[in-house]
């Protein structure tokens, strides 16, 4: 009976850990988008061109063009002179 249940504890243990490595893997990736998010809005706010993206894979650059557009609505919207 004590086997079992330390077997079972140990795979709970390690069902945990997965999880949390999945998650941390996930936020990482939601990070790296927002950042590329972030610094797109940036520099449409400092009037660069949609053309001065800095990323090559294609979900960063369309993360970073989402903020760049985000950031030029703004502009035409008036909050940003």
């Amino acid at each position: 009976m004590l086997v079992q249940d330390f077997n079972l504890k140990k795979l709970y243990s390690m069902k945990a850990k997965k999880f949390e490595v999945t998650a941390s893997m996930k936020r990482q990736k939601r990070d790296r988008f927002e950042r590329a998010h972030n610094k797109g809005f940036t520099a449409g706010i400092n009037g660069k061109s949609s053309d001065a993206c800095p990323f090559n894979s294609q979900e960063a650059r369309e993360h970073w063009l989402g903020g760049w557009r985000e950031a030029r609505a703004e502009i035409s919207r008036g909050y940003y002179t």
